[in-house]
C-alpha cells in the first residue's frame, strides 16, 4: 500500500508539470504572434500584453523549479527509506533465531519428576555424566553407598545375638548408617522400608542418573528383597515349629553376616569407583534388570 501511494505521488507531480509547460508554450506562441499591417511592416501585438506574458510565463518556471525541487526531496527520502529498510533486513538476518516454545512433552517430563528429583543439590550430583573413573566425583560415591540402607534395616532383627555377643562387630556395618536408620524409624505404621523401597525402584529405572548409581539402587532392591525368604521360613517354623536357640542362632547370625558383608563389599567398591557386580546372582540380576543403558 505504501508503495502504490509513493507511485501515485509521482504520477500526480508529473501531470502537473505536463499541464504547467503545455500552458507555458502557448503563451510562448502568443507573444511571438506579429500581426501585418497593410504596408507589410511585422509588429508585436503590444507591449502591456508582452509584459504580462513575460511575468506569467516567470512565474511558470518558478513553479516548475519548484516541482523539481519537492520530486528531488521525495526521491531523496525514498532512497532514505529503502536503505533503512536494507539495514533492518540485514539485522534482522544477523540476530539469532528465536529458541522455539517448549515442547508439550518436555513440559509433562518435568511435571512428572519426583520431589527427590527436582532438588537441587540431587540434581547436581546425579546429572548424566559419561562413566568414567575422573568424571565420577565422590559426591557421587557416597550417594551410591546410601540405598544399602535398605536391606541393612531388614537385616537388623537377626543380628541381635551379634550384637549381644561382638558390639563392636556390628558397629562396623551399623554406625555409618546410623542416621539414616533413625530416620527410617521417625516414619510412623513402619512405612519407611516402604517408601525407601518404592523410591529406589522408582529412581533406578531413570537414566538421566548415572548407571553407577543406579545399579547400587536396583542390588540394594535385590538385597532386601533376598531377605524375604528367610522371614517366610521363620513365619511358617516360627508359628508352628519353635527352633532351639542351637538352630536359630546361626542361622539368623548367618544371614545377618551375609548381609551385612555384600554391603560392606558394595560400599568399598563403590568409594574406589568400581562396579560392585560381584555377588553372585544378585549382580547378574541387577545388571540385567538395568539392562544396557
Amino acid at each position: 500500500e505504501g508503495a502504490a501511494m509513493k507511485l501515485r505521488g509521482c504520477f500526480v507531480r508529473r501531470v502537473r508539470v505536463v499541464l504547467l509547460l503545455a500552458v507555458g508554450a502557448r503563451s510562448l506562441v502568443q507573444v511571438s504572434h506579429v500581426r501585418r499591417c497593410p504596408t507589410g511592416v511585422r509588429r508585436y501585438a503590444g507591449e502591456d500584453e508582452a509584459e504580462s506574458l513575460r511575468e506569467r510565463a516567470a512565474s511558470l518556471r518558478e513553479e516548475v523549479a519548484k516541482l523539481e525541487a519537492e520530486a528531488a526531496l521525495s526521491r531523496a527520502q525514498e532512497e532514505e527509506e529503502d536503505a533503512g529498510f536494507a539495514a533492518a533486513e540485514k539485522e534482522a538476518e544477523k540476530a539469532p533465531p528465536m529458541a522455539p516454545p517448549p515442547r508439550k512433552e518436555e513440559e509433562e517430563e518435568e511435571g512428572s519428576k519426583t520431589l527427590l528429583e527436582k532438588l537441587p543439590f540431587v540434581k547436581d550430583l546425579t546429572r548424566r555424566r559419561p562413566q568414567t573413573s575422573e568424571d565420577l566425583n565422590l559426591a557421587v560415591r557416597l550417594l551410591a553407598c546410601v540405598p544399602y540402607v535398605l536391606p541393612l534395616s531388614d537385616a537388623l532383627p537377626y543380628g541381635q545375638y551379634v550384637g549381644a555377643d561382638f558390639p563392636e562387630v556390628a558397629g562396623i556395618v551399623v554406625l555409618p548408617y546410623a542416621p539414616f536408620l533413625a530416620l527410617l524409624k521417625t516414619i510412623p505404621f513402619d512405612l519407611g522400608g516402604i517408601i525407601c523401597f518404592v523410591a529406589l525402584a522408582t529412581l533406578s529405572r531413570n537414566t538421566e542418573y548415572p548407571r553407577f548409581l543406579r545399579f547400587s539402587m536396583q542390588q540394594a532392591i535385590l538385597l532386601d528383597i533376598a531377605l524375604i525368604f528367610p522371614q517366610i521360613l521363620a513365619g511358617i517354623f516360627g508359628n508352628s515349629l519353635k527352633l532351639p536357640p542351637a538352630i536359630a542362632e546361626p542361622a539368623a547370625t548367618t544371614i545377618f553376616f551375609a548381609i551385612a558383608g555384600a554391603i560392606l563389599y558394595s560400599c568399598q567398591a563403590n568409594l574406589r569407583n568400581k562396579t560392585p557386580d560381584g555377588i553372585p546372582i544378585i549382580s547378574e540380576a541387577a545388571s540385567r534388570s538395568l539392562g544396557p543403558f
